[in-house]
């Protein structure tokens, strides 16, 4: 397989301020304080407009999915917007980022529906779309037919190619209006986006994907869930789900599955060149290598703590607990931080150091009552470090929705 040029996280389109219904989720309800002096870098748009968090970086800035694609440069000023035909009219779908080759970008989204004049709605096919470094579309590949699809991961390699991997409804669905069963759903695009080949992994029930990533010379190692009994994975003995993770090829063909017999999410998988790691949401901590063997398996914590796998560096990946980072390298800890700024969303390796991106809980807020969790403010906080692990500066800003800030019983 060819070398992949660039992978980068799902963007994250949407936060709101309700709380979490994982227990991955620490509420402390005071705003976290302000320290040392913002790089100027940092001052204007760039933490202003969450691009650290919410978009894309590339070579010279930031991609950022709002308003069709906006490009910034790397101190946060608009320097391009693009709109493309399949966001055309009043229904703007939750997009996600990858990166391409030749600096380029793609584009995702899945199923949504578009208000027509009369009143009723219509589908918008899934689309998967790639463009130039300058926002000029190259192709737009649209997954017609499908009832429902989400695209969770698309690598593009140097030769143009390019796999997603994520679930979806078969394109013969049932009955309209019926629920019908997901299934894993691979696509292998050539450097055109044409389809070359596509694989649904499942059986009669729901079989969902959490999280895949890739490993040069390995492939594809994904983590999902299966209810089906049959199919597949032949993995829940009751209807329940049971969490599987799996090794798949160039040719989207699965080498080997391993079913692991606990609760996963989607902040329980690490992949580096060393194997893979696995928390589970009991705080059981695994590795395993890429031939599918346990190699680890202890706690790591008491079930009680909130605990989760947030982010991934060039050497490790970092665990989050109720009181600290730890960045592991292997299954040893290199370093431990104290940390008391909300849950990790994202950590963004710099030149000098690191930038933990993280959301935090202000205070309860009124809620409506419908609405079966209760509301919180939120802030979203920007805590840089050193490469030697020292606190340089902190910056939050308040990001609570509006909706549920404007909130009040009276009206």
């Amino acid at each position: 397989m060819k070398r992949i040029f660039f992978v980068c996280l799902a963007l994250v389109i949407c936060l709101t301020g309700c709380k979490d219904s994982t227990k991955r989720q620490i509420s402390q309800f005071s705003p976290v304080k302000q320290t040392g002096t913002v790089p100027a870098e940092y001052t204007g748009a760039v933490l202003e407009k969450e691009l650290l968090l919410k978009a894309l970086p590339v070579s010279d800035g930031y991609l950022l999915a709002e308003n069709g694609v906006e490009k910034y440069d790397c101190n946060g000023n608009p320097v391009w917007q693009k709109g493309y035909p399949f966001l055309a009219g009043d229904c703007v779908p939750q997009m996600n980022f990858y990166a391409a080759d030749n600096d380029g970008f793609l584009i995702s989204y899945g199923i949504a529906r578009r208000q027509k004049e009369d009143g009723t709605s219509e589908k918008i096919d899934p689309v998967l779309a790639k463009c130039d470094k300058d926002g000029n579309l190259i192709w737009q590949k649209t997954y017609a037919g499908f009832s429902e699809t989400t695209i969770v991961k698309a690598f593009c390699f140097e030769n143009g190619s390019v796999i997603t991997i994520g679930y979806t409804e078969e394109k013969v669905a049932g009955k309209p209006g019926e629920a019908n069963p997901d299934d894993i759903y691979l696509s292998l695009l050539d450097e055109d986006g044409q389809l070359l080949s596509e694989r649904y992994y499942g059986g009669t029930d729901f079989d969902f994907l959490y999280d895949a990533e890739y490993i040069e010379g390995i492939g594809l190692i994904a983590l999902g869930t299966s209810q089906s009994r049959d199919g597949t994975f032949s993995a829940s003995r009751d209807g329940s789900g049971e969490d599987i993770v799996m090794r798949i090829d160039s040719t989207l063909a699965i080498q080997w599955f391993k079913t692991l017999g606990t609760l996963l999410g989607p902040e329980s998988m690490a992949v580096t060149e060393e194997g893979i790691y696995l928390l589970d949401l009991q705080n059981n901590f695994k590795k395993l290598d890429f031939d599918g063997q346990l190699l680890h398996d202890r706690p790591l914590y008491e079930k009680s703590q909130s605990v989760g796998i947030v982010g991934r560096l060039q050497q490790g990946f970092v665990i989050q607990n109720d009181t600290k980072l730890l960045f592991y390298n292997d299954l040893s800890v290199s370093r431990e931080l104290d940390f008391d700024a909300g849950w990790v969303r994202k950590i963004v390796e710099t030149d000098s150091g690191f930038i933990v991106v993280s959301i935090h809980s202000t205070g309860k807020l009124p809620t409506p009552a419908y609405v079966s969790s209760m509301w919180s403010g939120t802030e979203i906080v920007y805590s840089c470090y050193s490469s030697e692990g020292g606190l340089l500066w902190r910056n939050a800003h308040d990001n609570t929705p509006k909706e549920i800030k404007n909130y009040s019983p009276e009206n």
